[in-house]
């Protein structure tokens, strides 16, 4: 789901980040000057595949604060953990939409319900994709919202942008002997 979602930033921000630019209205040298400065990051020409993840760390947590604080509906807040799967030990980062946490968490406390009521386990509750599927409407919400956030604030379309950048980037590495 972190990879749908990612995948689906990114296309956001691309496309929009040229539509706004190209709607923007020519500034001022007034209203120039007290704009914020773009979003930058600058890669050294030796920088390692894993310092490179990094910075998409770092640089998402900046995305996703920037979201948050933007977005006043807590429930579509976008948190980012780290979590290890009941299959694996191997930590991975996620970033999911609180509704989603609230959505696992209440199928789990169902599931556990189910057990001590009938004595039986009925794993449809804890299965992603149906959790997913019943919260697919707040999935469209939190798209317009970032859609919007993307149209109407600078610094948020300036942090997608570099965050793009950087996948991509990450995507294209190639070590050089």
């Amino acid at each position: 789901m972190k990879q749908l979602i990612s995948n689906a930033f990114i296309t956001i921000i691309l496309l929009s980040s040229a539509s706004v630019s190209a709607q923007d209205a020519p500034a001022t040298n007034a209203t120039k000057q007290q704009a914020k400065p773009s979003y930058e990051i600058v890669i050294s020409p030796t920088v390692t595949r894993g310092r490179l993840r990094e910075l998409v760390v770092q640089v998402e947590d900046d995305f996703f604060a920037k979201f948050n604080e933007l977005n006043i509906d807590d429930d579509y807040d976008v948190l980012c953990f780290t979590n290890k799967s009941t299959e694996s030990y191997i930590p991975k980062r996620v970033c999911e939409p609180t509704f989603i946490i609230n959505a696992r968490n209440l199928s789990a406390s169902k599931a556990g319900n189910a057990i001590g009521k009938l004595g039986q386990f009925d794993d449809g509750y804890l299965q992603p994709q149906v959790i997913q599927s019943n919260e697919s409407p707040k999935y469209e919400i939190l798209q317009e919202k970032l859609e919007q956030f993307t149209r109407t604030d600078e610094e948020f379309r300036s942090i997608g942008n570099a965050l793009a950048k950087l996948k991509i980037q990450v995507e294209n590495y190639v070590e050089e002997d």
